[in-house]
């Protein structure tokens, strides 16, 4: 289980990881982050000022041996205003990292680095390096598809696609080849809606579109 611990940060994310022996150890990236990074409809929020440098010490060990994941020098801006700047970090396999921050800090705007989602965004751009199975996920010839496969996001609040119930549950076992036919996916979907105890309430309309109105 990831805790957060409450400490100061300067408008910085707080970084917690968790290795395969449930040792933990906190650390602050080097990373230095606006308090405005969200955006919506693709603009920027008012930047409260430029960014700033932080003078904490990184508390633990931001490097490991035999990363999963590397990031060196990751910057982020959103048109002319710079969002995150320098973010230098490992993580290892098998490792859970927990990112703890005030709102609008750059939490979510680092992760999304992670699988190329701020290409989504037009006036996003990203420098820096991010290596995943010593592979540079920015190389012009990724193919972000398999990428974001890969490398998952779940989101804070629910984003579930303009489809049917249904095929919003099958979607992903559909696309990582986990079926043969549709009775299994059939299957999978009743399955998936049993377990979060919505398959009651929504069998009889799975047809129907999740954002209809």
């Amino acid at each position: 289980m990831i805790t957060a611990e409450q400490r100061s940060m300067n408008k910085m994310p707080y970084f917690a990881s968790y290795g395969e022996d449930d040792r933990k150890t906190a650390l602050t990236a080097s990373a230095a982050v606006t308090g405005t990074a969200g955006n919506k409809g693709n603009t920027l929020s008012k930047s409260k000022g430029p960014v700033e440098k932080t003078t904490e010490e990184t508390v633990g060990q931001p490097f490991v041996d035999a990363p999963r994941m590397t990031c060196r020098d990751v910057n982020v801006w959103y048109g002319d205003k710079q969002a995150i700047m320098d973010v230098n970090i490992d993580i290892g396999k098998n490792q859970v990292l927990a990112m703890i921050g005030p709102s609008g800090c750059g939490k979510s705007t680092f992760l999304r680095c992670l699988n190329r989602m701020n290409d989504t965004i037009p006036v996003c751009r990203v420098t820096g390096d991010i290596i995943l199975d010593k592979l540079n996920i920015y190389d012009k010839n990724i193919d972000v598809v398999p990428l974001r496969a890969q490398v998952g996001m779940v989101f804070q609040k629910p984003n579930p696609f303009p489809k049917s119930i249904y095929d919003n549950i099958a979607y992903g076992p559909k696309i990582h080849g986990l079926v043969n036919n549709r009775t299994e996916l059939d299957e999978v979907v009743e399955y998936s809606l049993t377990k979060a105890g919505l398959w009651d309430e929504v069998k009889d309309r799975l047809d129907q579109r999740i954002l209809q109105h």
